[in-house]
C-alpha cells in the first residue's frame, strides 16, 4: 500500500473518464464494425482536440500501473456493476428496489477483496453508487 497523497481532482477525472468510456463503448459495440471503427476514431480525435484526452491516454493512465488494487480495479468493478444494473433494471419498476441490496453486496465484496483501497476512492465509489441509485428512480 502506498502512503502517498492522492490528487482528488485526478481521481475524480479518472472516474469521469472511466464512466464516459464505458458508456461510449457500450454504444459503439451496438454498431456495425465499420461504424464502430469510424465513430471510435472520430470520438478520439474530437476528445484529443477538445480536452487533450483519448482512449490511449486513459489506458496508459498512471492509476492502471501504480494504483491498480488501490484505485483502478475497485472503480472499474463499481463502474461495470452500476452500468449493468442501470441498463438491465431500468425497464421494470418493481426491480428497482433490488438495486440497493445488490449494490450493498457488491460494495461489501469489493471492500473485502481490496482492503488496501484508498479512502478517497472508497468514498467516490459510494457517491457514484448513490448517484446511480437515485438516477434509476428518476429516469
Amino acid at each position: 500500500m502506498r502512503k502517498e497523497t492522492i490528487d482528488k481532482f485526478e481521481l475524480y477525472s479518472f472516474a469521469i473518464y472511466l464512466y464516459f468510456y464505458a458508456y461510449s463503448y457500450l454504444y459503439l459495440f451496438e454498431q456495425t464494425l465499420l461504424n464502430f471503427i469510424l465513430y471510435s476514431i472520430f470520438q478520439n480525435i474530437i476528445l484529443n482536440y477538445l480536452i487533450n484526452h483519448n482512449i490511449i491516454k486513459f489506458i496508459t493512465h498512471t492509476y492502471w500501473r501504480d494504483n491498480l488494487n488501490e484505485i483502478s480495479v475497485p472503480q472499474l468493478l463499481t463502474c461495470i456493476s452500476n452500468i449493468y444494473l442501470r441498463n438491465n433494471f431500468k425497464l421494470i419498476i418493481n426491480n428497482k428496489y433490488i438495486i440497493l441490496p445488490i449494490n450493498i453486496f457488491i460494495d461489501y465484496v469489493i471492500n473485502k477483496i481490496y482492503k488496501n483501497e484508498i479512502k478517497e476512492s472508497r468514498n467516490l465509489r459510494f457517491i457514484i453508487t448513490i448517484f446511480f441509485f437515485f438516477i434509476s428512480f428518476i429516469f
